[in-house]
């Protein structure tokens, strides 16, 4: 294209060199005109977003509301359901399970809303009754059954977030034993000095997992300041930067650049506010650059509102903020219009063998996983509402 202009380094930008900083890619001009044209096309001329600061803070009470609704009398949440047939499919993951739990908790940090403390309690009363001892007594991993090998990473990093975040919020000390077996149980499914098993017994790393263990570990840090995590950290950064630099990750992005976010908090080192720009890069260039009108894609959205946050407050001549900013326009436009505002669009499923009866005043709140409205999984609800509390004005998890 020819007109491509290097931009600033945010060691540059740090020290205020203003021409650098003020340096956009083509790219960046050529995705800001194309985003600008499909939110056009999708939501009608700019200016006539409604995607309005009270909306945001509707669509976070709703969807938490429906996740309350929806936790069963086992502590954790029903999982699916088919608006074809009014039936969950009976399938299940214990990580999307405890995802659905951390956004709850993450809601409750943001609100201190009294109604959320209660099922936050019962998440994590759920999985301590699903952890299972590892190698050791201390070290606790989040599974299914009794078996070690249905235990997942992801889980027990998700059950530590859930603890971290209730006693951020609380100050309640009630799940400070499970907090030390969760996190000795992560800390022993790291795989020597690189990432997380996906599983117990597995020598295969997990971009999901090494995303929300990297997560996990830089909370505790940012809770407790440990000298030994903090070491394990930064080798961990080392790692995880270099092998996600090199090859970028869908699985990885959003939980990396959150976790990445949370470690420049602590150290300010520039090299992590550049590998969120480099990631955030990756997402709109490489691993999705298109705009996908059916799709929900609240999980993505949980990674490009932190990536803005922390670049417009620490490296806002970043070439790449143009672009994400009318990025984020269109994909929290879309995103809010899969949420269940009124239960008459639900039409009465044809008539089930079982369960109990349908009520779709039930599901108001909920998130689509696509433009179809026929089906909702608990991670779509979960993702949507994490990525609007970090929306929400004035509140942040």
């Amino acid at each position: 294209m020819g007109c491509r202009i290097i931009p600033a380094s945010p060691e540059k930008y740090a020290a205020g060199n203003s021409e650098e900083s003020k340096n956009v890619s083509c790219y960046t001009r050529f995705a800001q005109v194309l985003v600008m044209t499909i939110a056009v096309s999708v939501y009608g001329p700019a200016g006539a977003s409604t995607m309005s600061g009270e909306r945001i803070k509707q669509a976070t009470d709703l969807s938490a509301d429906f996740l309350i609704r929806t936790q069963n009398n086992t502590g954790l949440f029903d999982y699916d359901i088919s608006f074809k047939t009014g039936r969950p499919t009976g399938k299940a993951s214990i990580v999307r399970q405890a995802g659905t739990g951390f956004s709850l908790a993450e809601y409750l940090a943001a609100t201190q809303a009294p109604h959320a403390r209660e099922p936050v309690r019962k998440v994590l009363d759920a999985l301590q009754k699903r952890s299972l001892i590892f190698r050791k007594n201390s070290q606790w991993i989040v599974g299914t059954g009794r078996s070690i090998s249905k235990s997942r990473t992801g889980a027990t990093a998700l059950a530590l977030l859930i603890e971290l975040n209730y006693y951020r919020t609380t100050g309640s000390g009630r799940y400070e034993a499970a907090r030390r077996a969760w996190l000795n149980g992560l800390l022993a499914l790291r795989l020597g000095k690189r990432g997380f098993r996906r599983t117990p017994y597995s020598r295969v790393e997990s971009p999901y997992f090494n995303g929300e263990a990297w997560l996990a570990l830089a909370t505790y840090q940012d809770t407790f300041r440990d000298p030994k995590i903090g070491e394990v950290l930064a080798e961990l950064d080392d790692y995880l930067v270099s092998k996600y630099t090199k090859k970028p990750d869908i699985g990885f992005y959003h939980w990396g650049v959150m976790a990445a976010a949370v470690r420049y908090k602590n150290t300010r080192d520039l090299r992590l506010l550049k590998f969120i720009e480099d990631q955030t890069r990756a997402y709109l260039e490489d691993l999705r650059p298109k705009f996908k009108p059916t799709h929900n894609t609240c999980y993505a959205l949980e990674g490009l509102v932190t990536a803005s946050d922390v670049l417009n407050a620490s490296w806002a001549g970043s070439a790449i903020v143009p672009a994400l900013s009318q990025r984020i326009q269109a994909e929290a436009e879309k995103n809010l219009d899969f949420q269940l505002l009124d239960p008459a669009e639900v039409a009465e499923p044809p008539q089930r063998r079982r369960g109990k009866p349908f009520d779709p005043n039930e599901y108001v709140g909920l998130y689509y996983a696509r433009s179809d409205k026929a089906y909702s999984r608990i991670d779509y609800t979960q993702h949507c509402l994490s990525a609007f509390l970090k929306m929400r004005p004035g509140e942040r998890p």
